[in-house]
């Protein structure tokens, strides 16, 4: 899943804690978190602290990476893609 904003990992985290089939309370018993932090995360607001974030990643087996738009893979094989449609054959 490509994350470029708060309401993507937002998205992440509900999709993760629904595909453990965890309600809201039961993730906030497995984690430091409250219910509404939580919920709040999943609703995409803005602000939220990113210690406690990726705690509550870690709670739902979630690891991040980050990659520069620029040199990502598919940005590398879109532009593969449009040399090869500019080739003569």
């Amino acid at each position: 899943m490509r994350i470029r904003t708060v309401r993507d990992l937002g998205a992440l985290v509900r999709d993760r804690r629904r595909a453990f089939g965890w309600t809201l309370d039961e993730l906030a018993a497995r984690s430091p978190m409250s219910r509404r932090w939580i919920a709040d995360v999943e609703a995409g607001k803005p602000g939220v602290a990113v210690g406690p974030l990726l705690s509550l990643l870690s709670v739902l087996g979630v690891e991040l990476s980050a990659a520069s738009a620029e040199f990502s893979a598919d940005a590398f094989l879109d532009a593969h893609l449009e040399s090869l449609r500019h080739e003569t054959p």
